[in-house]
């Protein structure tokens, strides 16, 4: 809602409380990489409903997804650089063949 109102969009706090969360539940589709092009199309189609223009919904997607990258890259960071990660990796050992039951009868 405070991206759309920095954007000068003529939309409501109900507007946006109704549109997102179909918006967002498309965008969870597995079909594109994180949502991306999903979201995009998906709000511009939702806020054209309330008359915004499909420029203005088309740079909300895209800053809402730049946002929500921002907010989630501290996190990554710190989940890779963490040593409680490393050490909970299991590498198996391997199975010899005839463990595995490969080869003869």
């Amino acid at each position: 809602f405070v991206l759309a109102l920095g954007l000068g969009l003529d939309v409501t706090f109900v507007d946006c409380l109704v549109l997102f969360p179909p918006v967002l539940l498309v965008t969870t589709l597995p079909i594109s990489i994180a949502g991306w092009g999903v979201r995009e199309g998906a709000m511009v189609a939702a806020f054209g409903l309330v008359g915004v223009p499909a420029e203005g919904a088309l740079v909300l997607s895209i800053l809402f997804g730049l946002l929500s990258i921002a907010i989630s890259l501290p996190g990554g960071v710190i989940w890779l650089m963490s040593q409680d990660r490393k050490e909970k990796i299991v590498i198996p050992e391997e199975e010899s063949a005839a463990e595995a039951g490969v080869g003869g009868n």
